[in-house]
């Protein structure tokens, strides 16, 4: 296990073939996209499920969860414009949600089934541009799942948003390599998992020299997406499809209170959230037997019966006042914990009917 784990970590394509996975290519306007593809068991099959990778990753970062999916379903993931084997990597170019949604839509009508709907799986940016489709192309969609998406106003400020202007600002504008022990801080923010052994791109792609290539494309991305901060909140009043929401309980990226917003804006007829106790932004990699668990039983759409969950007091008190969830302070938690007003909650769930985690965001 040892030697499969160190050959896993030097050497993607094996890991890729391991999982059945294909390389495959595609040249589609003025890019040249790279993606992973895992067909159904059935090629008939008109099931298609997309994952969207997150700021500074690549497509390879969601072949552990979408390796366990259900072989009913095609999977399909690319590496984002600005990131990964996808050309050109041209930091002229403009990355905001939007223009790459409509990058995204051009890629699936040439490499998908034609007015195919899919299930699309989104985490941090991906998340976003998974939204932001889902909104501007609403028959494409048959489901959506969003992980800590950025893009929407936040009630309480996350830590990593409220230290920009200093930790932030630096990191972002002379990125340097000895800049990798204020890198290492953003890390405690962006996982709550201590012994993470795969450290974020994210924070690598942080450390490296100004002059590298790949940066003045991230550097840019992240100009795009700041410049329009409330971008998949704007268009959250326009999806129509059945959607899911997962949210790591200790995201100091994004913070949790995001979920009151999304309550009051997102009016599908079908809406879930999922709290994952112990768990920071990266959600793929700090809980994937759980994000297995739940993308399956989402999209199977089967009955979703989480009860416990740990979060933000202000999102389950604005929840508890809207009658939409019955909750009981958990006796192990103490005040005197250094828990950032989080408690510890059971729900008592009255139904099923929309519910995972520990909240039923619609009546």
């Amino acid at each position: 296990m040892g030697l499969l784990r160190v050959l896993g970590a030097f050497s993607p394509d094996l890991v890729r073939f391991g999982k059945g996975f294909e390389v495959r290519s595609a040249t589609v306007d003025q890019f040249h996209w790279s993606y992973l593809i895992r067909p159904a068991v059935n090629p008939e099959s008109r099931e298609i499920v997309v994952f969207l990778h997150g700021l500074g990753s690549s497509k390879e970062a969601w072949i552990r969860v979408s390796s366990g999916l259900s072989k009913d379903f095609h999977v399909v993931i690319p590496d984002i414009p600005g990131h990964g084997k996808t050309t050109p990597l041209d930091p002229l170019m403009n990355f905001a949600a939007d223009r790459q949604t409509r990058r995204l839509h051009e890629f699936f009508e040439s490499e998908l089934y034609p007015n195919n709907k899919v299930h699309l799986v989104g985490t941090c940016m991906g998340a976003t541009i998974a939204g932001v489709y889902a909104a501007m192309h609403p028959t494409r969609v048959k489901s959506l799942t969003m992980m800590c998406p950025w893009g929407i106003s936040m009630p309480t400020v996350s830590v990593m948003h409220s230290d920009i202007d200093d930790l932030g600002k630096t990191t972002l504008h002379s990125p340097t390599e000895t800049l990798t022990s204020e890198v290492g801080e953003w890390r405690d923010c962006i996982s709550s998992t201590a012994n993470v052994v795969h450290a974020p791109r994210v924070l690598r792609a942080l450390a490296i020299s100004k002059r590298g290539h790949a940066w003045g494309v991230l550097q840019k991305v992240v100009v795009n997406m700041l410049a329009r901060p409330t971008i998949l909140e704007d268009e959250l009043h326009s999806i129509r499809a059945r959607t899911m929401v997962v949210w790591g309980n200790r995201d100091e990226v994004t913070d949790v209170s995001c979920l009151t917003v999304i309550d009051d804006k997102l009016n599908v007829t079908r809406k879930h959230v999922l709290i994952l106790d112990k768990c920071g932004h990266l959600i793929p990699s700090e809980k994937p037997v759980e994000c297995i668990d739940v993308l399956n039983k989402f999209l199977a759409d089967e009955e979703l019966s989480y009860t416990f969950a740990l979060a933000k007091q202000e999102l389950f008190s604005h929840l508890c006042k809207s009658g939409q969830v019955e909750l009981e302070l958990h006796p192990e938690i103490g005040e005197g914990q250094k828990m950032r007003k989080r408690c510890c909650v059971l729900a008592r769930l009255q139904s099923y009917e929309g519910v995972v985690g520990a909240s039923r965001l619609r009546n």
